[in-house]
């Protein structure tokens, strides 16, 4: 193969990308993203728990956590050691 993870969609992007919208306002634009993503991996189809990337090692894409702090505004700063919400 020359491309290694060439047929591979990687769903660690689409949060990342996905992410981003909601925090730039985009939210609509987003969750769209977000929904066709889970729609991939519906249960019928293919295993929930497994997204493809990165040979198939995913239960899920670390990156779809940033969507837990781009859809309720929180932040964490690691240096001050606390929360804080960010207001829009």
């Amino acid at each position: 193969m020359p491309v290694v993870y060439s047929d591979e969609v990687w769903t660690g992007i689409e949060y990342k990308v996905a992410s981003h919208l909601i925090v730039m306002g985009k939210v609509k634009e987003g969750l769209e993203i977000v929904r066709t993503c889970r729609d991939r991996y519906d249960v019928r189809t293919r295993n929930p728990f497994k997204e493809y990337e990165c040979g198939h090692w995913y239960a899920w894409a670390v990156s779809s956590f940033g969507l837990l702090n781009a859809l309720t505004g929180t932040r964490y700063d690691a240096a001050d050691r606390h929360y804080m919400k960010i207001l829009r």
